[in-house]
């Protein structure tokens, strides 16, 4: 029973957004700092040798040159930062605490519309680092367009007298899935074109994030109810340790965000969430909240609402793939820029390549034999 209370006082918390807020971030700020002091740790440990079997070694610098100042760096992390800062922020107080304005079909309009993410990353990613955008891709880009844009249509049929609330979630969870694009272009700038670490980057991030937050309570009542509303429970050692695997498990979903796009890209760290996005929506169909709160808000029938939008997430995870090249359509050229098609025809190429040097060896080779037989035959034989 105790351990059920604490429970329940642990979601009570999450419904806030000034405590969670503020652990995102001191996470945040640990999974940078804890693996940069490891590999401190490690490099100070380590001795170069001076000689080698008696010859003097010469060490090269470190450091990869940055193609940035110093200046600009520190700009575009604080920009990064304030990215990380403000959508954060609209996430938790707007999506993920039970806002009674909004009707229940509106808890999930974040994970409805997230695919604006990967529309708005390979916009961002084509105009400031030049990635190229294939015909499968765009193939892909303009279906995810059409396909949230019939979203948006059903929730006007469905819901048309909340149209102004829903049109102000929509923005708000637009402005959100901006923010984040704009965060992991910045960094995957960073990464390419300064060769920053990922837990440099994380810690800066955090820290930033961590400072500020604070500052929420001077200006915004509702972080202040929130930290008041903090009660000091006897035998907390359970919701305590709640709160803890609360910052282990969101320090590895950074060093997991970060590293998708230091290594892929923003737009294959969208595609982890629009895969998910369907079974959130299983999930919210099957919440309690759907059977015990007055059903105000539907002109359509749930089963027929819940299908339509579960079928169109599915299709925007779809082309997500198609994308990312996971998946490939063998169809209208669209495989042609893939990289499982790349990867065949450069061993295609490099197989023809060897071919084509066996065939000029054993030309040379036949040649080398046939002059060697001519030779033994005119040399004279002494016995």
């Amino acid at each position: 029973m105790q351990i059920l209370n604490q429970w329940h006082i642990f979601f009570e918390y999450y419904k806030g957004y000034f405590i969670f807020c503020f652990l995102i971030f001191l996470s945040q700020f640990l999974s940078g700092l804890i693996p940069l002091l490891i590999f401190k740790f490690k490099n100070c440990k380590k001795t170069k040798k001076k000689k080698i079997n008696g010859f003097k070694l010469i060490h090269g610098k470190d450091k990869i040159k940055q193609v940035d100042s110093l200046y600009k760096i520190l700009l575009l992390l604080s920009f990064a930062s304030y990215f990380n800062l403000i959508g954060t922020i609209v996430r938790r107080k707007y999506f993920s605490q039970m806002n009674e304005e909004l009707p229940v079909r509106g808890l999930f309009i974040e994970h409805r519309f997230k695919n604006i993410q990967i529309e708005a990353s390979a916009l961002l990613s084509y105009l400031t680092l030049k990635i190229k955008i294939y015909k499968h891709q765009r193939f892909s880009l303009i279906t995810i367009s059409i396909i949230l844009l019939l979203i948006m249509i059903i929730d006007i049929i469905d819901d048309y007298k909340n149209l102004p609330i829903n049109i102000k979630y929509f923005l708000l969870s637009a402005f959100s899935n901006i923010a984040r694009s704009f965060l992991d272009t910045i960094e995957k700038y960073l990464f390419d074109f300064n060769f920053l670490r990922p837990c440099s980057i994380l810690l800066y991030e955090g820290l930033t994030g961590t400072v500020l937050i604070p500052m929420l309570l001077l200006i915004d009542n509702d972080s202040y109810q929130d930290f008041k509303e903090i009660k000091v429970e006897k035998n907390n050692i359970f919701l305590i340790f709640l709160f803890i695997g609360f910052v282990i498990i969101n320090a590895f979903k950074n060093l997991y965000r970060v590293l998708t796009i230091q290594y892929y890209s923003s737009m294959t760290r969208a595609l982890a969430e629009s895969i998910l996005d369907p079974f959130v929506l299983f999930y919210y169909l099957f919440l309690p909240e759907m059977d015990n709160k007055e059903k105000k808000e539907g002109n359509l029938n749930d089963f027929i609402y819940f299908f339509l939008i579960i079928f169109f997430l599915v299709i925007i995870a779809f082309c997500s793939l198609v994308y990312n090249d996971f998946i490939v359509l063998y169809c209208f050229g669209m495989e042609k820029n893939t990289y499982i098609e790349i990867k065949k025809r450069s061993y295609s190429n490099l197989n023809n390549a060897i071919l084509d040097e066996n065939d000029s060896d054993s030309d040379e080779d036949n040649n080398d034999d046939n002059n060697a037989q001519l030779i033994k035959e005119l040399t004279p034989k002494y016995y």
